[in-house]
């Protein structure tokens, strides 16, 4: 079973880098929402963390402050539906909690580097390093994973849920 598989290639990949790393200087937080799924509740954080209540497939609308950019040209452009889209800053030499989500991902690696991996328990253990050079990315995180970052750099990616089912 492949729990990472290559899905396509970002064409304007170093203008999405560019955009996705100054808004995170603007935002300066760890997790950003790029999609929203209350007009009550249109906030830079309002996709983090986990949701007891709304499914993830309703934070589907783009961040008004979006409307015009790279950012929105990539929902506008990867063919695979995409929710509750974030970007995703790892510290250095952090590690996730061993997890399951309840539906895959996908991931656009922004910065990476090879001490980066996903860490997948499952009857053979893997690790995978996905680079930062404009692949897009399927992940199946429905299994137990984690995710270690042993460098001294941030790791930064985009990563959506989706409802691409490709096990």
């Amino acid at each position: 079973m492949q729990y990472i598989k290559k899905i396509g290639n970002y064409i304007n990949f170093e203008k999405l880098k560019k955009e996705v790393i100054a808004l995170q200087e603007k935002v300066k937080s760890p997790i950003i929402s790029l999609q929203w799924r209350d007009p009550n509740d249109i906030n830079w954080e309002n996709a983090t963390g986990f949701h007891h209540g709304p499914v993830e497939q309703e934070f589907s609308n783009i961040m008004p402050e979006l409307i015009g950019s790279e950012i929105e040209r990539m929902f506008n452009t990867v063919p695979y539906k995409m929710f509750r889209t974030r970007i995703m800053t790892v510290s250095p030499n952090f590690k996730y909690i061993p997890h399951a989500d309840p539906n895959p991902r996908i991931h656009i690696p922004i910065v990476s580097n090879e001490s980066c991996k996903f860490h997948f328990f499952a009857q053979q253990e893997t690790q995978q390093y996905m680079p930062a050079d404009g692949s897009i990315f399927w992940v199946d995180v429905r299994n137990r994973h984690t995710f270690i970052n042993t460098s001294e750099e941030y790791r930064i990616h985009i990563v959506a849920v989706t409802d691409l089912d490709l096990n």
